[in-house]
């Protein structure tokens, strides 16, 4: 589940099941990385989500990379050559944004 909280409200919320149900854990799929980033993308989940909560007119909707978008979960996601990495990514997803405050 990932969910997103405004002033201790839940405003959305996402499940997705995994494709290995037994003995993984967040860490073993994070350390999965080597030197040369080439490795420990993993796609970790199949068919999208399994239910979800997420109002259309959620604040913020188009640049949310995780509610703003459909797919499959995804881990060690690196992209622009390697000079840049997302630790969990929504597959279906595709977030530029200029306008953006950070």
């Amino acid at each position: 589940v990932i969910a997103r909280h405004q002033s201790g409200q839940c405003e959305a919320a996402k499940i997705w099941q995994f494709n290995e149900t037994i003995g993984f854990s967040l860490l073993d799929y994070f350390q999965d990385l080597r030197p040369d980033r080439r490795s420990g993308r993993a796609a970790v989940t199949l068919n999208g989500t399994v239910d979800e909560r997420v109002p259309p007119g959620l604040r913020g909707l188009g640049r949310d990379p995780i509610f703003g978008a459909d797919g499959d979960l995804a881990f060690n996601w690196w992209f622009d050559g390697g000079r840049g990495a997302a630790r969990i990514v929504v597959d279906g997803g595709n977030v530029t944004c200029e306008d953006c405050p950070w």
